[in-house]
């Protein structure tokens, strides 16, 4: 699973699996945001919907559970 980290320097930052990698920021999908889960298509990164919303909803139950908020 490819996670979008974060652009530096017109440099997106990408995570696949613990290995840290760079490509240039026109490569990924003016749609995609910092935090998504990314699929390689055709060259182009592009968010991927399902697991990007499956990750930020374990997330957040996390979260309520760590806080102890219902």
């Amino acid at each position: 699973m490819i996670f979008f980290d974060r652009i530096e320097q017109g440099t997106a930052v990408l995570y696949d699996d613990d290995k840290r990698f760079c490509v240039p920021v026109s490569l990924i999908s003016p749609l995609s945001k910092e935090g998504d889960v990314l699929l390689l298509e055709n060259g182009l990164y592009r968010t991927d919907t399902e697991a990007t919303t499956k990750i930020r909803n374990e997330n957040n139950l996390l979260l309520k559970k760590l806080t102890g908020k219902k």
